[in-house]
């Protein structure tokens, strides 16, 4: 099964983005989607051992802020790592 989260401060986008993945992914039952409003708080799930297939993200945030993963891949890249 695949695991997908979806990270979006705006719940009405989020919603919306997780019942158009959903439409696909679930006619299938291939993955099971897992909504998050803030990059924190996927953060936090990930350091504590929770492991997605797939991350879509929001590209700003309130405040802001840009996507945590989009920094997190940068970042791991430039060090060379690339099994994540």
């Amino acid at each position: 099964m695949v695991k997908i989260a979806i990270v979006d401060d705006e719940k009405k986008t989020l919603e919306w983005e997780c019942d158009c993945i959903g439409k696909v992914v679930y006619e299938k039952g291939e993955a099971e989607i897992f909504p998050y409003s803030s990059a924190e708080e996927v953060a936090g799930k990930i350091s504590q051992g929770e492991e997605y297939d797939v991350v879509i993200t929001d590209i700003e945030f309130a405040g802001g802020g840009t996507g945590f993963f989009c920094g997190f891949f940068q970042y791991a890249l430039s060090k060379g790592i690339r099994d994540f």
